[in-house]
């Protein structure tokens, strides 16, 4: 019977591990390839949060909802990842001081927030301020950027959390894009 604990202890160990709150959300985003060419080599400076509230969101029963990381490493990590896809040499930088690429991109966090309507009905909101310069020659985009998602869906786990990456891809990519396109012309 002691040989079967072991296996039994770490079974459970896994199963346990894979399961977090269920108000906890696992932020991501998915760099997707673009028709166009790295502009050069670029830095990330972690963007600021200047949230009014520590929560993203909130369930249909009055729960608030949270993110697993910081909401402005998840935005900023969004933008090295999808300068990256583009085959930029990156950098990521945590404080502010003198990068050392040809583009700095910072930002700010305004808002973020999910509301679950119903278990299948969701509303999310992204908002944010993006300063892109080019070092040397000043800023070359500078933007306040809102969106907002509403979808319905079949109920199930993870579903929030795809519906804030998506929020958040309608804000970086044309970003990106348009940076990229600019630079090159």
């Amino acid at each position: 019977m002691r040989f079967l604990r072991y296996p039994l202890l770490l079974a459970m160990a896994l199963l346990l591990a894979g399961c977090g709150s269920p108000n906890t959300l696992m932020l991501g985003y998915e760099p997707a390839p673009m028709d166009v060419d790295c502009p050069g080599s670029v830095t990330v400076v972690r963007f600021q949060d200047s949230r009014d509230r520590e929560a993203v969101g909130v369930k249909n029963d009055g729960s608030s909802i949270y993110s697993s990381k910081p909401v402005n490493e998840w935005v900023s990590r969004a933008f090295y990842d999808q300068f990256q896809k583009l085959g930029c040499t990156m950098a990521y930088q945590e404080e502010d001081y003198r990068p050392m690429t040809d583009y700095v991109v910072r930002g700010e966090v305004l808002d973020a927030w999910i509301k679950e309507e119903s278990v299948t009905d969701y509303t999310s909101s992204l908002s944010m301020l993006v300063k892109v310069e080019k070092v040397g020659e000043g800023v070359v985009y500078e933007e306040k950027l809102n969106s907002s998602v509403e979808r319905t869906v079949v109920p199930g786990s993870g579903k929030a959390a795809e519906i804030l990456r998506e929020t958040l891809t309608d804000l970086v990519r044309p970003v990106v894009h348009k940076v990229a396109r600019d630079q090159r012309e």
